[in-house]
């Protein structure tokens, strides 16, 4: 848009946003405006001198040109008004100009008069970013004065936060950067803003959970996610203010440990049951990427198996049988090398009573007394307790005495005054209770001492 002046003071040409000037002195003025923050709606003062020769008709028409592109929002403008010139104004806007048209009321006005004047008009529509500051503003009337102005549009007040976009997948317990602006509502970097944010995810492991301070409105901060999980983002949080990061995978870290799932309490020897392995990072995240195998050990006792099958997703379900039932309390460790892991503890009861077993006496002399024990046992051996137990006694001669004898709380009973009255070789005692059955090795009854003699008649 040219523009030349009639008076042959100056000249100026106006072509996108920038000054080309031809002829005479071109005077620098001033911009004010209550609020040149980005997007606002606000009043301009422009600011001018005159020099001598500068001259203000009742009737003057001033044109004041904004840079063209930049976002300026001049169709609001309808008002116009000074404290140093005088009469009455009109005005408008259209595209990048205010014209503002003197109603002839007032005075003509030179440097004679007073060499400063300003002209205020509204309602203008600053742009939404930043960009571009600062802003030249000409003003100039139809008599031939030419003036240029410049302004510096900042951000407006702390809107939200953005956070760049933050790659996937990280790694848990791994420290990764990501850089926090503090924003305007028009996205225009908050320079101003030089304070901390409140930083959360979705797992509740960030940290650190305060950032260090911002620096011209940007924090490029290194935090640590612990929990492995699909879908994180993290929030940064500053008094209403926030802002979620976009969405992201954290993988577990390196096998660390193994963990057992909790074993009930307590067990029986020889019946299986279940329990679950699970490979782990330092932090307890599962170790999907496993698919090795472990040794299985146990603190008491013998167990199967001794080695588990592969893992499946970093988890395997194995089933473990106890065969034997030492008294006492135990626990189950696996271990893959170094990464190692331990069950609580539990005890293993004995299975079922399954047999007897019967102490073979030696020789005794039938008539004479003897002891001998009788010991309940499971299917694999292991001793069973019986409680006020009553065991039946018997042999293979048919003479022997006790045939009961009673459990109290153990698994032996004690028979201390056993007798055999007939003497004989290949003797068995047999335990019976309820058809649970135990038998002696077989001994020999000899006879007794000479009490009689016994004649037998042989005549016919």
């Amino acid at each position: 848009m040219p523009y030349s002046n009639t008076s042959g003071i100056s000249r100026i040409l106006i072509l996108s946003g920038l000054l080309f000037f031809a002829g005479g002195a071109f005077a620098q003025g001033s911009i004010t405006a209550p609020d040149v923050s980005a997007g606002a709606t606000t009043n301009y003062t422009y600011n001018f001198t005159f020099a001598s020769g500068d001259t203000l008709f009742p009737n003057e028409v001033i044109t004041v040109t904004y840079p063209s592109g930049q976002g300026f929002g001049l169709t609001g403008v309808i008002i116009a008004g000074s404290s140093k010139i005088s009469g009455g104004f009109s005005a408008s806007g259209a595209g990048d100009v205010v014209t503002i048209t003197r109603d002839g009321t007032g005075d003509t006005l030179t440097v004679a008069d007073r060499p400063d004047y300003e002209i205020t008009f509204g309602v203008v529509k600053n742009p939404t970013t930043t960009a571009g500051s600062p802003h030249t503003i000409l003003l100039s009337t139809a008599s031939g004065f030419l003036d240029n102005a410049n302004v510096t549009i900042v951000a407006g007040s702390l809107d939200h936060f953005t956070i760049n976009t933050i790659s996937s997948p990280q790694t848990a317990g791994s420290s990764f950067d990501i850089t926090i602006t503090a924003q305007d509502q028009s996205g225009n970097t908050v320079t101003s803003f030089n304070g901390t944010v409140t930083l959360s995810d979705n797992t509740g492991t960030i940290s650190p959970t305060t950032s260090g301070a911002f620096s011209s409105g940007v924090r490029t901060e290194s935090v640590m996610i612990t929990q492995a999980q699909s879908g994180v983002q993290i929030t940064a949080t500053s008094g209403g203010a926030s802002g979620v990061s976009n969405v992201f995978t954290v993988d577990p870290g390196v096998l660390n440990q193994f963990s057992i799932s909790n074993i009930s309490d307590p067990q029986t020897a020889g019946l299986a049951f279940g329990v679950t392995f699970t490979a782990q990072d330092q932090f307890g995240n599962t170790v999907t990427s496993y698919t090795g195998t472990v040794s299985i050990i146990t603190s008491r006792g013998s167990i199967q198996p001794i080695t588990s099958d592969s893992f499946v997703g970093g988890v395997r379900g194995e089933s473990i049988t106890y065969i034997n039932a030492d008294p006492g309390s135990r626990t189950i460790t696996i271990n893959d090398g170094t990464p190692s892991g331990i069950s609580g503890s539990f005890d293993v009861n004995p299975g079922p009573l399954d047999h007897f077993t019967v102490s073979t006496p030696a020789t005794p002399n039938a008539d004479d007394t003897f002891a001998y024990t009788v010991s309940a046992f499971d299917a694999n051996n292991n001793p069973v307790t019986l409680v006020s137990t009553l065991v039946n006694l018997n042999d293979n001669t048919g003479t022997l005495l006790p045939t009961t004898v009673s459990f109290s709380n153990s698994p032996t009973a004690t028979v201390s005054s056993a007798r055999i009255t007939k003497a004989q070789t290949g003797v068995v005692i047999t335990a019976n209770s309820g058809g649970i059955l135990g038998q002696s090795a077989p001994f020999t009854v000899d006879p007794g001492a000479l009490d009689h003699y016994a004649v037998t008649n042989t005549s016919g």
